[in-house]
C-alpha cells in the first residue's frame, strides 16, 4: 500500500498542492505529501476550496511523458538493460496510475485503473 503514496503525489500535483513532481528515481519524501494534506480532525473545506486542477494540456503532457517512460522501462526490462536515468519502475507505475485516473483514462474508476503501456 505504501506505493500508492506515489499515486497520491500525482494527485496532489494535479490539484496544485505540490509545485512539481519529485524525480522518478526513488520513492517520494512523504514529508511534503503529509504537509500538503489537512491534518487529522482538521476541516477539509479549505483544502478542497483551494484545489485548482492544472490545465488539461499540462495533465495530458505529464501523463503521456509517464506513459513513454514506462514503455521504455518495460522495453529495457525485457532486453536486460538498466534504465540509464535510474528511474524506479514502481514509482513510475504509481505516478502513472494516479495521472491516468485524473485524465479519465478509458473512463475507469480508481480501483480499476490500468495504466497500460
Amino acid at each position: 500500500m505504501t506505493w500508492f503514496v506515489e499515486a497520491q503525489v500525482a494527485l496532489l500535483w494535479a490539484i496544485g498542492k505540490l509545485d512539481c513532481l519529485p524525480p522518478l528515481t526513488e520513492k517520494c519524501d512523504t514529508g511534503p505529501v503529509v504537509d500538503a494534506m489537512p491534518g487529522l480532525f482538521e476541516p477539509t473545506e479549505p483544502f478542497i476550496e483551494s484545489a485548482l486542477l492544472r490545465s488539461p494540456e499540462e495533465l495530458e503532457r505529464e501523463e503521456v511523458q509517464l506513459y513513454d517512460i514506462r514503455c521504455q522501462l518495460e522495453k529495457d526490462a525485457r532486453t536486460g538493460i538498466a534504465s540509464p536515468e535510474g528511474y524506479n519502475k514502481y514509482v513510475a507505475y504509481y505516478r502513472h496510475y494516479g495521472l491516468s485516473w485524473v485524465v479519465g483514462y478509458c473512463g475507469q474508476a480508481w480501483d480499476d485503473i490500468t495504466p497500460d503501456t
